[in-house]
């Protein structure tokens, strides 16, 4: 690297960073570099100004509709459109309609004007991202596809842009990725969009994607750090986690969640506990669905628990999100499958679903009206009431049973 110079323009600061040896650079980036005279150029992008639309994780113009346990951490605005459907789950406030919904959506105008007319440092001729590995610059192309993984590689340095300039569409395949590495981070990554993105099932995504007319997230894409940005049309959603990343002078969090007993009998006590890795405050919202099955606060050991003895027969997904902290940025765990059935005997019933010897019920209530306790669990109505619940199924069970066998009732 020859030259390393900055200039001030319209507030904003762009760097220039002359490079000799151009044919090293297109050899392991397949870059195509812009030159002045016979020296090669590569003039890194501004991040586009997101103004009040960085409070929010979406933002629509008509509608936005929903399908399924959707979570969006952060905020959700749609203006002038007012129809809301499918009741995703916002851990955040909803702007409908209202002023601070006009606000964010004028702001993102001038993101998406000001990302689009940034000067490309490489117009790519093939659509396709996967399997690339891209260094800070401004990208254009007439569409974009993924299929596999795009690394993004920030060469150290946490204030790295990336921004695409996408003519028409953007579509990402099933189980398609984003990789940031070296320093970058999604609060710097801009998908200037000029109709409508797509991500196929299952993607991976980061960054903020400013789409012209339509964003659609198909059944469990996740954008891990990012935010669903449309400028006129709808948003349409099918069982997403969109996190925003929030305040961009924190880091980058990611939130685990584990069961103490990821197949258990309804009544029996469950323990989920999310791990926050360098996390020391903050809160975990565990969520069943889209309904909260409590939230913790985020101890110095970096988790967090809930119990619960409400999860009735069935397959649950299990989600823990983390609210950030002054250091970390908020973020979503993946979903963990909690099964659960009915007890199928007296034994499992009475020892909690571990088929083990019953515990030892001790004293009696006290004074405040507490139940006794067994095994270090209350028993409560609600618990004692699924427990009947399964006992009266497993003996519906046992009689059908004695039935087929003898031909005749008990």
């Amino acid at each position: 690297m020859a030259t390393d110079t900055r200039r001030t323009q319209a507030g904003s600061v762009r760097r220039r960073i002359i490079l000799a040896g151009a044919g090293a650079l297109i050899a392991t980036t397949g870059l195509t570099v812009g030159t002045l005279g016979a020296t090669p150029v590569l003039a890194l992008g501004v991040a586009p100004p997101l103004g009040t639309t960085a409070n929010f994780a979406v933002v629509a113009g008509q509608t936005i509709t929903n399908t399924g346990p959707t979570v969006i951490v952060s905020d959700l605005g749609l203006h002038p459109g007012s129809a809301v459907t499918g009741a995703p789950a916002v851990v955040g406030a909803e702007h409908v309609a209202d002023g601070v919904a006009l606000q964010a959506k004028n702001d993102l105008v001038t993101a998406y004007t000001v990302a689009k007319n940034e000067p490309p440092d490489s117009t790519l001729s093939n659509p396709e991202l996967g399997g690339l590995t891209l260094v800070p610059g401004v990208y254009r192309l007439a569409t974009a596809g993924l299929t596999g993984t795009l690394t993004l590689d920030g060469k150290g340095d946490p204030n790295s842009v990336f921004i695409f300039q996408v003519g028409s569409t953007l579509i990402t395949g099933s189980d398609s990725r984003v990789r940031v590495i070296n320093g970058a981070s999604a609060c710097n990554i801009f998908w200037q969009v000029g109709s409508s993105a797509t991500l196929g099932t299952r993607t991976n995504f980061q960054g903020n994607i400013l789409a012209l007319t339509d964003i659609t997230l198909t059944t469990g894409a996740n954008i891990q750090n990012g935010r669903a940005l449309v400028r006129n049309g709808q948003l349409v959603l099918d069982t997403n986690h969109i996190t925003s990343p929030g305040d961009c002078s924190r880091a980058a969090s990611s939130t685990g969640v584990t069961s103490s007993a990821p197949s258990s009998v309804t009544g029996q006590p469950v323990t989920l506990t999310a791990t926050v890795p360098g996390a020391s405050g903050g809160t975990v919202t565990f969520l069943n669905g889209t309904t909260s099955l409590g939230t913790s606060p985020v101890g110095g050991t970096g988790q967090a628990t809930v119990t619960t003895t409400t999860l009735t027969a069935g397959s649950h997904s299990i989600t823990a999100v983390y609210t950030g902290s002054s250091s970390l940025l908020g973020s979503t765990s993946p979903v963990l499958i909690q099964t659960v059935r009915a007890p199928t005997s007296v034994s499992e019933l009475t020892s909690g679903g571990t088929g083990g010897n019953v515990p030892a019920i001790s004293g009696p209530p006290s004074a405040g009206g507490a139940a006794p306790q067994r095994g270090g669990s209350p028993w409560t109505p609600a618990t004692i009431a699924a427990a009947l619940a399964g006992l009266a199924a497993a003996l519906v069970a046992v009689n059908r049973r004695r039935t087929r066998r003898t031909g005749r009732q008990m």
